[in-house]
């Protein structure tokens, strides 16, 4: 029910701890999660203005077509595109091309007709999916799944692992909000294929990350066993030295340590150390994660290992965090 008195002040009928108590507005209720998405960079088509390789390629391309001709008939800019690395579906065809015809004072249907150098480029421009306007878009539709957009620009040649200022790509956005594990599956699907390029699964970003490092940290576990699937390597190591077991382990992501340490890659890392000397379990020791200790321990894992200081994992854990989980590793390895 409405009510008739100003939200902001206290209602006669509230004590004085009711109404500090009370919000000024009511919680709103969810009824559907679209996206955990922070980006709003999928609204509308961005305007495409090429740079000067991409023009240098299109009249390359127009000219290959043309045959030294100024025009070139509009059933042929489909091989344009084709030379441009541009494979579009009908449906992409159509809302790409045919529905751009008459804003280039082109006749729809009329596959004889000359096009110009100019109307060319125009059209072209509509359907190449420039990486500079584009990939923030690709990227962003990972990160949601958005599995027809993804498809869709790949489609029209905006390259699969097209990265930002911080050089993540696609495939690192699908790792960011653990809901992309499709968009995983549908870029290493599309990889090489076509005009889509090789999927570069463990493309590391400028601190090095690669994906799997970045899902391990956030500990989605479908998104690393996916990543595991299409290849992704656990050796990896970021310019820390650190490698997907390292960071799972400072983070206390057990699920995804024990993923790693069940994996054939991931295994081999267990004693890894990185740019400081620090084993897996350094991270896990630091941090006080008991149970993942307790698997590195029961794993296998060297405790005489030292770090540039010298020191072992047990210098920097917690004294009875230490006692218990490596008691309890190796008394469950015993009884093993």
């Amino acid at each position: 029910m409405p009510h008739d008195y100003d939200m902001t002040q206290k209602d006669p009928k509230e004590t004085i701890e009711e109404y500090h108590n009370r919000p000024l507005f009511s919680a709103p209720t969810i009824t559907k999660v679209i996206s955990r998405h922070a980006g709003t960079v999928l609204n509308g088509e961005p305007h495409v203005h090429l740079t000067k390789t991409e023009r240098k390629e299109f009249d390359e391309a127009f000219n290959g077509v043309a045959k030294g001709a100024d025009t070139i008939p509009l059933s042929a800019f489909p091989n344009l595109l084709s030379a441009l690395s541009i494979s579009l579906s009908k449906d992409l065809y159509i809302t790409h091309v045919e529905d751009n015809l008459e804003h280039n004072g082109l006749e729809p249907g009329d596959d004889k007709q000359q096009v110009t150098h100019h109307q060319a480029l125009s059209l072209y421009t509509h359907t190449f999916a420039a990486p500079g306007k584009h990939g923030p878009r690709l990227r962003a539709a990972c990160g949601r799944n958005d599995l027809e957009l993804v498809s869709s620009l790949l489609a029209r040649g905006c390259p699969i692992n097209t990265s930002d200022g911080n050089g993540h790509t696609p495939l690192h956005h699908c790792t960011f909000y653990g809901q992309a594990r499709d968009a995983i599956k549908l870029l290493n699907s599309l990889s090489g294929k076509g005009n889509v390029g090789k999927l570069a699964v463990d493309a590391p970003d400028n601190r090095g990350w690669t994906p799997l490092m970045c899902a391990a940290t956030n500990g989605f576990v479908d998104t690393v066993k996916t990543l595991l699937d299409c290849k992704a390597d656990p050796k990896a190591k970021n310019k820390e030295g650190r490698t997907a077991l390292h960071v799972a382990a400072g983070k206390g992501m057990d699920k995804i340590v024990k993923i790693l340490l069940g994996s054939s890659g991931g295994s081999g890392t267990l004693n890894e150390q990185s740019e400081r000397g620090w084993t897996p379990i350094f991270d896990a020791a630091l941090h006080s994660h008991e149970v993942i200790i307790e698997q590195l321990v029961k794993a296998g894992a060297d405790l005489t290992k030292t770090d540039m200081l010298g020191y072992t994992a047990e210098k920097y854990a917690d004294e009875k965090v230490w006692e218990r989980a490596t008691k309890g590793a190796k008394k469950k390895g015993g009884d093993a």
